[in-house]
């Protein structure tokens, strides 16, 4: 009997990631369909960076990146849900969460070849798996920040995400939250939807964990399972990562969510 073969989510081979002709990142990596990978690293090692470069919203400056066996410019952008440091799901035009999660089923299925019933089974299981079905009519700018960030992940999920990358969930959001969240990712993660989180600690999301990339230096010091991480790793008490890791522009947002990837 021949051994089966594990389906390759994302393969990064001798990239290289950066700003102009300035490199904050390198790395040569495999993440497998439903590995559950945490980026670890201290502030300004570029961690943010390389799942940045991975989609394609810093300049890659070397290597290559293919998703899905498909190069980066030609991936299907509705397989990988994103949800950026610090990204507000509240915009300045007022939006309910089930009006939030329906607009990630635009970029899949375009105007002209919906189907509203497909759309609407969609958006209420992903509203359901990330525990907002009693939040659904509500405003999400009346969300806590937790809320939100399940939301964003609901939209995600609605637009047929196989993948979730999420840059650093946990800040800023009380424990219940991140109990929340770490409940809704051990859903998916059972369901074998691959995740791929940066974290500064791992926290409640560490019990889901497979794999841990560790970064310094903009490059990658340990790739392996969690239990092989030296214990010095899975601690860091510092502040935002200076390698792109804050979201400011939500135009890198747009970017992705349009499939407008840097060449």
């Amino acid at each position: 009997m021949s051994a089966s073969v594990v389906t390759p989510a994302v393969v990064v081979r001798e990239a290289r990631f950066g700003y102009g002709s300035h490199e904050a990142a390198r790395a040569d990596l495999r993440i497998d369909a439903g590995d559950v990978v945490a980026v670890l690293g201290p502030n300004g090692s570029g961690k943010s960076t390389l799942v940045k470069g991975m989609l394609g919203l810093v300049d890659v400056l070397g290597g290559t990146v293919e998703w899905f066996g498909r190069p980066l410019q030609e991936a299907d952008r509705s397989m990988i849900g994103y949800v950026p440091q610090r990204q507000s799901a509240a915009g300045p035009i007022p939006v309910t969460v089930d009006e939030l999660v329906r607009s990630g089923r635009l970029a899949p299925n375009g105007w002209w070849r919906r189907s509203p019933d497909a759309d609407r089974r969609a958006v209420d299981a992903a509203i359901e798996v990330v525990g907002l079905a009693d939040q659904r009519r509500r405003p999400v700018n009346r969300l806590s920040g937790g809320q939100q960030r399940r939301a964003l992940v609901a939209r995600g999920l609605a637009g047929g995400a196989r993948v979730l990358i999420l840059d650093e969930p946990l800040a800023g959001v009380d424990a219940a939250s991140q109990a929340a969240l770490a409940d809704t990712l051990r859903v998916l993660a059972d369901a074998g939807t691959t995740i791929v989180i940066v974290l500064h600690e791992l926290g409640p999301i560490q019990p889901l964990v497979t794999r841990v990339v560790a970064m310094n230096s903009g490059s990658v010091v340990f790739d392996g399972p969690l239990a092989a991480v030296p214990r010095a790793l899975l601690h860091d008490d510092h502040a935002d990562d200076a390698h792109g890791g804050v979201f400011e522009d939500p135009g890198d947002f747009e970017l992705f969510r349009r499939g407008l990837f840097r060449r």
